[in-house]
């Protein structure tokens, strides 16, 4: 049995590819948030339409859905207003341990045409410290602030 070989150079195939993935990925950078551990349901995290650089009725319009990478959905889309708010509290501890950095990924799908784009919200821990030292995941965060401030200055 003779295998064959395909007609088309190597390099010429190669840049097809990297090409495609160009033109379909143009949008591959993750989005980035934080909110602080076991915020209150219903927490407004961001406006992830206007983050993406979509108009908010496009977002209902295009049926966007937020898809979890775990099993839970901590966070929850408002299809009218673009907002990105805590569905679920989040425990630090019981998501990650002791690991570091903390992230919840997911994926915001947006249909016709098909398109996906890739966010993390880091969970900052507050939880036992006094507010001075509420910073204990992130030393470069001033000890003064309050915890919304702390979170809104990872990023």
């Amino acid at each position: 049995m003779e295998l064959r070989k395909s007609e088309e150079p190597l390099p010429e195939r190669a840049m097809v590819l990297i090409l495609l993935l160009c033109v379909t990925g143009k949008r591959a950078e993750t989005v980035r948030y934080s909110v602080p551990e076991e915020a209150e349901r219903g927490s407004f995290v961001a406006n992830i339409a206007k983050d993406l650089g979509l108009a908010g009725e496009e977002l209902s319009a295009r049926q966007a859905r937020i898809v979890p990478e775990g099993e839970k959905q901590y966070l929850q889309l408002n299809k009218h207003t673009g907002d990105l708010v805590v569905r679920e509290q989040m425990d630090r501890e019981e998501l990650c341990g002791q690991s570091e950095p903390c992230l919840v990924r997911f994926a915001v799908l947006l249909e016709s045409p098909l398109q996906s784009f890739r966010a993390e919200v880091l969970c900052v821990c507050i939880r036992g410290l006094p507010s001075e030292a509420r910073s204990c995941c992130h030393p470069a965060i001033a000890m003064h602030s309050t915890p919304a401030q702390q979170a809104r200055r990872l990023f």
